[in-house]
């Protein structure tokens, strides 16, 4: 950490020094998966996720999450890659289901 003991120090190099140490930390935050992309971006505007934790759940096994995953991409329309729904069901099943 830059410290101004020169009072001579332009406050811009200060202010800079101060600028650089903080958004540093920005560098190391966790990047989104390409499936919480795709997710947040196509399909949270009808689920929340307790469509992912009802009591009675309508997918009970990898399989049948990766079948709704294809069904609901397929109705709207999306035009996911074969890529695009493993990542999405990878991300789903990592954050709520976990089979």
């Amino acid at each position: 950490m830059v410290v101004a003991t020169d009072l001579k120090m332009p406050l811009c190099l200060v202010v800079a020094a101060a600028l650089l140490v903080c958004s540093t930390g920005s560098a190391a935050a966790p990047s989104v998966s390409r499936g919480e992309a795709l997710y947040d971006n196509h399909c949270v505007s009808c689920h929340t996720c307790q469509a992912h934790t009802r009591r009675d759940p309508i997918v009970r096994n990898l399989g049948e999450l990766a079948q709704q995953v294809d069904r609901w991409q397929a109705n709207q329309k999306l035009g996911w890659t074969p890529e695009d729904r493993a990542a999405v069901v990878d991300y789903l099943n990592r954050v709520f289901y976990k089979f």
